[in-house]
């Protein structure tokens, strides 16, 4: 698809806004309760099925050993738990315990929290729309050079 330069530069200088803006919000939400908005990404991805820590380094675009020290202090703080897989001892299975599932809860309400007065501004169907341009930004990440 060919778009104008002049739409793609408002489009790049509104995006950053709105990054910025959620980057405020989430940490307004999560570093009250000590975490950072990355810790709350990879529960909110375990608990959505991202279930290797290679996996989750790829969804994160982070390396191994990033993703390693990031499963650690989860782990430390009784979050998520590492299990060996039974059919293949070299594969690591990761999952959130209780307490992470309700951490992750309450990370998510305070998220909500704080975010919901930007949605309100949005009608029901733009809040469709948005749902349908993210999931085919996400989509399209692949693909991209």
């Amino acid at each position: 698809m060919n778009h104008s330069a002049p739409r793609l530069d408002e489009l790049e200088a509104l995006a950053l806004q709105v990054l910025w803006r959620m980057r405020q919000d989430a940490q307004r939400a999560y570093e009250p309760l000590g975490f950072s908005p990355m810790q709350c990404l990879a529960l909110n991805l375990i608990r959505s099925g991202v279930e290797q820590p290679g996996a989750l380094a790829e969804v994160l675009e982070a390396s191994p050993p990033g993703v390693s020290q990031l499963l650690n202090s989860l782990e430390d703080r009784g979050l998520i738990r590492r299990e060996i897989e039974a059919s293949d001892r070299r594969r690591i299975r990761l999952t959130l315990t209780a307490q992470g599932e309700e951490q992750l809860g309450e990370l998510n309400r305070r998220w909500r929290e704080v975010t919901l007065p930007r949605y309100r501004q949005l009608s029901e169907g733009e809040i469709e729309t948005l749902i349908a341009v993210y999931q085919k930004m996400l989509g399209g990440l692949e693909e991209a050079p």
